[in-house]
């Protein structure tokens, strides 16, 4: 996509939609990070791990879990998983980390999550 074509589709996607959309495509993102946000952030996180899950994109989700901020939505997984509602190795594939250049390097070694989807 050239320049001009970005800035284009910039100008008329609605930013909640142009942060997915692109980061699916390859060569404009290599993962996806979610700082402290609301609930747009947590459902934005939510469709990128599920893109993976589904096997659709195989680049990182990760959270940067500044003074604690994700553990309470982290133990929420955990609660999906203990229920099984989500096989362990999906809960394995985010990565979290409140330092930032660590989070990155977590995501550079993340490899693609290889199990089913379904329990």
């Amino acid at each position: 996509m050239s320049d001009a074509q970005t800035a284009e589709k910039t100008a008329t996607t609605p930013f909640w939609r142009f942060s997915l959309k692109y980061y699916g495509q390859s060569g404009v993102s290599d993962a996806c990070i979610a700082l402290p946000g609301g609930i747009g952030t947590v459902e934005e996180m939510m469709e990128a791990w599920t893109l993976n899950q589904l096997g659709d994109v195989d680049k990182p989700v990760g959270l940067l879990d500044v003074d604690g901020f994700w553990q309470p939505f982290l133990g929420f997984i955990d609660r999906m998983v203990e229920r099984a509602f989500l096989p362990a190795a999906h809960r394995g594939s985010i990565a979290v980390s409140a330092d930032p250049a660590a989070l990155i390097d977590a995501l550079a070694a993340a490899p693609p999550i290889t199990v089913p989807k379904w329990m």
